[in-house]
């Protein structure tokens, strides 16, 4: 009953739509946006619609209002998309609308279709790796949903999310008929930084993990401005975890391990061949000159030394073209000097054990920083406010 009245009260509401001017119909969509009463909304829609079918915007607006209607039609919305998108194909926020929205619709072979165009244009990143398996896994693909999340694994993340992740590699290997790998995966989630899971491996054990129970992906509520964020995240561009598939970095750990030259000298032979050097705990005060002929320097180690000019120090770190991590561990730093925005170009940098009473504002134009660590700096008190700059 409840119904019927709803549905005589949207067909009188739109018949009376199509005696209001223009301005009028303007006038109450726009506040049907304000109040986000988007029953009232569709109906002002499909007459501006109507009115002029050339006004693309008016699709799109559309495509979102039907998403927030507790009916959903996936069909209408992804045909509203559609049109919109033949005129505007590099959209790639709306093309991510419309892969959602024919997941929702369960078309997945389409969403999958589109979620690989997008990731060859923007890369491999958290949101869309993790989008693919959830897509792959809900049409029973699970070879292409076990690949999906394993590279998703490899890329930095919060805890929770991480576990998820980890945790539908063992549903993806369970339900592709390798009940072993699934059990294996299981017994290793503590080795891998989470908490162990007897139930779960008793529920392989038996076989009964039930795969409807499991496919309860739902499409989140996000802005445009958010989507656009997620989808280019290129935070793919470093495996902090090197294939570790840990929620903790290996990367730095590795690069601590690398052997000191005995004499820098040595390696002015091949100058172009040294991408990576530890100087640290060497007693140097400030950057030796043969540094500078290492132009093609990525990784460098300076942590333990105590340099007496800090600022020359930066100066000269922005002379090394291609510096992208670096370490200052332990170098009784204070504070920042203004010119840390000269290494524009770092991607890794991390400034532990110093003695650190605050944060230069101008670390944030270290725009491109994927990993920032300032730990076991106790007088740190605050941040600086442009820190939200590292996006």
């Amino acid at each position: 009953m409840r119904y019927i009245y709803c549905l005589i009260l949207t067909l009188l509401f739109f018949s009376c739509s199509k005696f209001l001017s223009d301005e009028e119909l303007k006038q109450r969509l726009d506040k049907a946006y304000e109040k986000k009463n988007w029953e009232m909304a569709k109906p002002l829609l499909d007459e501006a619609i109507e009115r002029y079918p050339d006004n693309l915007e008016n699709y799109l607006s559309r495509a979102v209002i039907s998403s927030n209607l507790h009916d959903k039609n996936y069909k209408d919305i992804t045909s509203d998309l559609t049109i919109y998108l033949d005129s505007f194909p590099d959209n790639y926020v709306v093309k991510t609308l419309r892969f959602q929205s024919n997941f929702s619709d369960s078309q997945f072979d389409e969403a999958l279709k589109e979620i690989d165009e997008i990731i060859l244009e923007k890369g491999r990143n958290p949101y869309l790796l993790s989008w693919k398996g959830n897509i792959a896994f809900s049409a029973k693909k699970f070879d292409i949903a076990l690949d999906s999340y394993n590279q998703r694994l490899c890329l930095n993340g919060a805890y929770e999310d991480l576990k998820s992740t980890y945790y539908y590699t063992i549903f993806s290997k369970y339900f592709s008929g390798n009940k072993e790998g699934a059990l294996w995966d299981c017994a290793f989630l503590e080795k891998r930084g989470f908490e162990e899971d007897f139930e779960l491996m008793k529920l392989i054990e038996e076989d009964k993990l039930v795969f409807e129970e499991l496919i309860n992906f739902s499409v989140p509520k996000a802005s445009f401005n958010q989507i656009e964020d997620a989808i280019n995240n290129y935070c793919y561009e470093i495996d902090i975890f090197k294939g570790g598939r840990l929620h903790r970095s290996k990367l730095l750990d590795e690069y601590y391990n690398l052997a000191r030259p005995h004499n820098i000298k040595n390696l002015l032979d091949k100058p172009d061949e040294v991408y990576s050097l530890n100087l640290s705990y060497t007693d140097i005060k400030e950057l030796p000159e043969k540094i500078f002929q290492f132009k093609n320097l990525q990784y460098l180690n300076l942590s333990g030394n105590r340099f007496k000019d800090n600022e020359k120090l930066f100066n000269d770190l922005a002379k090394l073209p291609n510096l992208i991590f670096l370490e200052l561990n332990r170098c009784y730093l204070r504070k920042l000097p203004d010119n840390i925005n000269k290494l524009n170009n770092l991607v890794m940098l991390s400034m532990t054990f110093n003695d650190f009473r605050e944060i230069n504002e101008n670390i944030g134009h270290l725009t491109k920083l994927k990993y920032l660590d300032i730990g076991a700096n106790g007088k740190l008190r605050e941040l600086p406010a442009s820190i939200g700059n590292l996006r």
